[in-house]
């Protein structure tokens, strides 16, 4: 199957992309925190069924919004995450997203790409229309 990846040790858990035609925005109330044409969607399965996910590039991140975590995880299909805290007035607002610096190989297409927590911010997506 095309744009699968899937966990040598575990083939129940893998996951799907795609690159979809859209413009996606990422945004803590009114505050823009990443724009992007280039999204990455993932819909991932293990354990459970997992929402869809939009990895956006690095580059399309305003990054000065941010501080790195001291936190991290780990994921069979994709490697070590690293997360970053959003800079607040009050206080920063922790591990609001999280990235792959260095992706498992079959995974580096995730590699300078960010993911956002839909629960703690708004995702909008809009489709791009050909010859727009």
């Amino acid at each position: 199957m095309e744009n699968l990846v899937i966990n040598d040790l575990e083939q129940r858990h893998f996951f799907q992309w795609k690159k979809p035609e859209a413009k996606v925005e990422v945004f803590y109330g009114n505050l823009r925190l990443a724009s992007s044409k280039r999204a990455i969607l993932i819909k991932e399965v293990g354990r459970e069924v997992y929402d869809g996910v939009y990895y956006l590039p690095m580059e399309d991140v305003n990054l000065d919004l941010f501080l790195n975590s001291t936190n991290h995880s780990h994921c069979p299909i994709k490697g070590d995450a690293k997360y970053l805290s959003l800079k607040m007035a009050g206080g920063p607002i922790e591990d609001i997203a999280w990235y792959y610096p260095q992706p498992i190989k079959k995974s580096s297409l995730i590699k300078n790409y960010l993911a956002f927590y839909p629960h703690q911010v708004k995702i909008t997506v809009e489709p791009i229309r050909p010859g727009l």
